[in-house]
């Protein structure tokens, strides 16, 4: 065994003899007191890169101390599987072409890969159903009363709507008593222009309605799942409880003609004295018990606006929401005429009505049905439904166009569209 000696340059233990003479060849050895290789400089950013990355060791070594991050109990007093993380970590910390920063790899543990998994099918199933949240908006054939046919399906869609809400009562677009003969045709004739038909208004009250069973049948041959129905008023001298036990009656033998049908009636909430539903609790009180895909509720926010003021509405959309099957909207504001104030209806967007507010709320429900927009401001003619405008229907299509693209930035908004 070779002796030990001490090398006298350097002070440290030699544990290997003197190299003996070589002879002389082309290769340059390095003398023998020079590392056959030279340490590199360090540059001065070296010493924070370590400190850095020793501190990043200790903040993941106190994470892994965690409960959510503890190995398991056959591991955990492990020191040799602790080192070997650290380790790991140090090795995967690499430092950034960037002088001033550092990327490190952390570990990928099972825990996180789970977790990950499972918040990212979260996060898919949450735009899927975001995406597949896509309201369409009807206009009420009422204020185009003025077109038939062709023009009626045509302005419609050019001016962007996606259905038609068809009134099919008396001076209507189709009356009633010929219902079976022109509502399909029209309706195809729709539907040719990209025109869906969700619903149609009806004089319909209760089953003993002339020519009742005649438009049930038409619109369920045709697909149409909705209807409007109502219009009942209460009578002063009589008690309030008393009068909304008998429209009840009236509600449940509607609703069994309904299920017939597989149709739905939606009550439409007005606001005035004396009008059933416009307070909206009256008529969940009269559904009560009532099968909601029978008979339900047409909720117009304008109108609850009117009625409920500054927060009326919020608390009769809550508890009407179970039974609301389709929307109306439109706006208005207050006006003093002589000694009192009335609503006055106004463009989209120009009045008190808190659309955002309604609209993130409907958001946080299921609703899926019938939106309709109402124009009930003075319109040439066109708010009341008239065949004979008083101006250029360009005007009338033109301010019809401003309400629907408002109405879309609120529903855009909210969520509701993805147009």
């Amino acid at each position: 065994m070779p002796t030990r000696d001490v090398n006298e340059a350097s002070n440290r233990p030699n544990f290997f003899p003197a190299p003996s003479p070589q002879p002389r060849c082309a290769h340059k050895f390095p003398a023998p007191n020079q590392p056959a290789i030279q340490p590199a400089k360090p540059s001065e950013q070296t010493p924070k890169n370590r400190e850095y990355l020793t501190s990043l060791a200790l903040l993941f070594n106190r994470l892994q101390k965690l409960p959510q991050n503890r190995p398991s109990a056959n591991r955990q007093n492990s020191r040799q599987n602790r080192a070997r993380q650290l380790a790991s970590f140090r090795k995967n910390a690499v430092c950034s072409p960037r002088r001033d920063t550092i990327s490190v790899t952390v570990p990928f543990t099972r825990r996180a890969a789970f977790l990950s998994t499972g918040l990212g099918m979260l996060s898919l199933q949450t735009a899927k159903a975001a995406s597949s949240r896509n309201l369409k908006v009807a206009i009420f054939s009422k204020h185009l009363q003025f077109l038939q046919g062709a023009e009626l399906a045509r302005a419609a869609a050019e001016m962007g709507f996606d259905a038609i809400d068809l009134t099919v009562r008396t001076g209507g677009h189709i009356e009633p008593a010929r219902v079976a003969e022109d509502l399909p045709p029209l309706v195809a004739l729709l539907r040719q222009y990209q025109l869906a038909v969700p619903m149609v208004t009806t004089d319909i009250v209760d089953p003993d309605t002339p020519h009742a069973r005649a438009v049930l049948t038409t619109i369920a041959g045709l697909g149409i799942r909705y209807y409007r129905w109502g219009g009942f008023k209460y009578t002063a001298n009589q008690p309030i409880v008393t009068q909304i036990a008998a429209f009840h009656k009236r509600a449940a033998a509607l609703a069994a003609l309904n299920a017939e049908y597989q149709v739905c009636a939606m009550y439409h909430t007005h606001s005035g004295v004396d009008l059933v539903g416009a307070p909206v609790w009256d008529m969940v009180e009269i559904l009560k018990s009532l099968d909601p895909n029978a008979v339900g509720i047409n909720y117009d926010i304008g109108h609850a606006t009117v009625e409920g003021g500054l927060g009326g509405w919020i608390d009769s959309f809550r508890i009407a929401q179970p039974y609301i099957r389709g929307i109306a909207v439109k706006d208005f504001l207050w006006q003093k005429e002589k000694t009192d104030y009335q609503p006055a209806w106004v463009p989209l967007g120009e009045g008190m009505v808190r659309f955002p507010a309604f609209f993130a709320m409907l958001a946080q429900t299921p609703f899926d049905g019938p939106l309709q927009l109402h124009f009930e401001y003075p319109l040439f003619g066109a708010d009341a439904g008239k065949r004979q405008l008083t101006a250029d229907p360009s005007q009338v299509l033109s301010a019809m166009r401003r309400d629907l693209r408002q109405l879309r930035v609120y529903l855009k908004t909210a969520g509701l569209t993805n147009a």
